[in-house]
């Protein structure tokens, strides 16, 4: 497969001059910039940004770049990264077992779907019901996933959960709790399931360029990113996703045939509406705070735009 190569001198523009050239379908990567190079390389540049949308004709110099220059073929698809994403992973996997963590977010719901198309019953997916989730959105997961080839698995943590958040008013103590407790739960689910092979996760390319490689400066860290834990028992971790932006990601979830209110769903925080809530989340109302937050989104006419369209109330 042909590859361009982006270097990565810290600049702010890396991911939308890849984005744009992906939008071309020619592949393409960001690499650092002390990457080693040929020696005899032509090299071409401009000072000015083609790749943003305000700067006249720029897609079409990136084209020319790409294909008249570089002599690109123009063969990078979502198709064709499905089809090659199935082999890879029945390659890998072979008769092994996988373990998912699904929340229902795009890039775990998509995944999940590529993994159940590759290996089916070999998957394994948890779904955390940690009672903090929006309107109907995990009996949606489960309606999606129940009917996938692959083994669904939904916890009821709700009480477990609601239980230790009760009378905690910080906002990031309460996000360490959940997160801690999540860990907690679903070791606890994965040790049912004996001897797992794999762990899968949604690490996406922006989490990989956003944690830093090379010399390259760290955005922002990730917790996907940085191999396995050395208290988890997996051979390794499987992540499918790492070379692919949100965009990608929601077309090749298109691809799998997954519903477009889950490929579009909007990004929401893994601790739920426990931060959406300030102070101490009100357990006796809580069901009531679920009801007025859905978690489907709805586009706006004539505009492309994907907004959630919630809003909830304490009582």
């Amino acid at each position: 497969m042909e590859k361009i190569l982006i270097s990565d001198f810290g600049g702010q523009y890396n991911q939308l001059i890849a984005r744009r050239v992906r939008e071309q379908q020619v592949y393409c990567e960001v690499r650092p910039y002390d990457m080693p190079l040929e020696a005899r390389r032509r090299f071409y540049g401009v000072q000015f940004h083609p790749e943003v949308n305000h700067t006249r004709y720029g897609r079409e110099m990136l084209r020319h770049f790409l294909y008249d220059i570089c002599g690109a073929a123009g063969d990078w698809t979502m198709a064709d990264y499905l089809r090659r994403a199935v082999a890879e992973l029945r390659a890998t996997v072979g008769d092994g077992r996988v373990l998912l963590a699904l929340s229902g977010g795009v890039d775990s719901s998509v995944l999940g779907a590529l993994l159940s198309e590759a290996i089916g019953r070999q998957l394994t997916c948890v779904f955390v019901d940690h009672g903090l989730l929006r309107k109907n959105e995990g009996d949606e997961v489960e309606a999606v996933f129940s009917r996938r080839d692959l083994n669904f698995r939904r916890v009821d943590a709700r009480s477990r959960f609601l239980g230790r958040l009760a009378g905690v008013t910080e906002q990031e103590e309460k996000r360490h709790i959940i997160g801690d407790e999540f860990i907690r739960v679903f070791e606890a689910e994965a040790k049912k399931l004996g001897k797992v092979d794999y762990l899968a996760q949604g690490t996406i390319y922006p989490d990989v360029i956003e944690s830093g490689f090379g010399q390259a400066a760290v955005i922002k860290s990730h917790h996907n990113v940085g191999g396995l834990p050395e208290h988890v028992d997996f051979q390794e971790i499987l992540e499918p996703l790492r070379m692919l932006f949100k965009d990608e990601v929601r077309q090749l979830g298109r691809e799998l045939g997954l519903p477009e209110a889950l490929v579009e769903r909007q990004p929401f925080p893994g601790p739920g509406l426990a931060i959406r809530v300030i102070g101490e989340v009100p357990r006796k109302s809580w069901s009531s705070c679920g009801r007025r937050t859905p978690s489907s989104a709805r586009r706006w006419p004539g505009r492309g735009w994907t907004r959630a369209a919630a809003s909830f109330s304490r009582r």
